[in-house]
């Protein structure tokens, strides 16, 4: 990087990383990174460092190992310390991959990052933190519910298997997400309704009600149903 490209990286990162709270909805922030990666170039910036990405499943029935859908959205990354607004990125949820889109003279490149560097993204007003795992591996988990102390996790995962169908393998994937809480400084699980009580004893009547009351929310909202007895149960306390 040139010195005047660098002394644009002190610049921008002086002058407003400060002030830089992740996720916060301000249209300045995002027109001032826009201006420093146009600065320096998507050739010189640390994000364009990766392996290139192709697609490696034939899919069926429309299902996908993405986040969402398979199209790139414009989102948010913090990736080796720098923050990256409005640029197009997917989540591969089966291979736990993060994509980003960058123009090039011919095109664009598709690049695959780096888990190790990258520290948190959002994505279609979805925010992802990473984690890393009981074997050392870098995972990212979804913020779905938020206050002062405590906070819910979700980890979203697809299984894949395989169809054969005219001579040719196709992957299906199906979702089957997980939740963790941070709750009094300690991870729990909470996927269950014996999981909230393990969490929640003193609760137990209150959440026996929730679910024998809410058995519709339970089937057609699952995370919601989740979120809404969580909230009421920390009011509670």
């Amino acid at each position: 990087m040139t010195p005047k490209k660098k002394l644009l990286l002190f610049i921008v990162h002086t002058l407003f990383v400060s002030n830089f709270i992740f996720g916060q909805n301000d249209p300045n922030i995002n027109l001032y990174y826009d201006w420093f990666d146009k600065q320096v170039g998507n050739e010189n910036i640390n994000i364009n460092n990766g392996k290139f990405h192709k697609e490696t499943f034939k899919t069926l029935n429309k299902s996908h190992q993405y986040f969402k859908d398979q199209k790139f959205s414009h989102g948010r990354i913090i990736y080796d310390g720098n923050i990256y607004s409005n640029i197009l990125i997917k989540y591969d949820i089966f291979s736990n991959k993060l994509i980003v889109k960058l123009p090039n003279q011919q095109g664009h490149d598709l690049i695959i990052l780096s888990n190790n560097l990258i520290d948190e993204f959002s994505i279609k007003q979805h925010h992802f933190i990473k984690h890393i795992t009981n074997n050392g591996q870098p995972f990212f988990y979804e913020i779905i519910f938020k206050n002062n102390i405590n906070t819910l996790f979700k980890k979203n995962i697809k299984t894949r298997r395989e169809l054969f169908e005219n001579s040719t393998i196709y992957s299906y994937f199906k979702s089957r997400n997980k939740y963790t809480l941070l709750y009094k400084n300690e991870y729990h699980d909470l996927n269950t309704k014996k999981d909230f009580i393990k969490v929640f004893k003193t609760s137990k009547k209150q959440i026996n009600s929730f679910y024998g009351t809410n058995k519709s929310f339970l089937k057609s909202n699952p995370e919601g149903f989740k979120i809404n007895l969580l909230n009421r149960l920390l009011k509670s306390i």
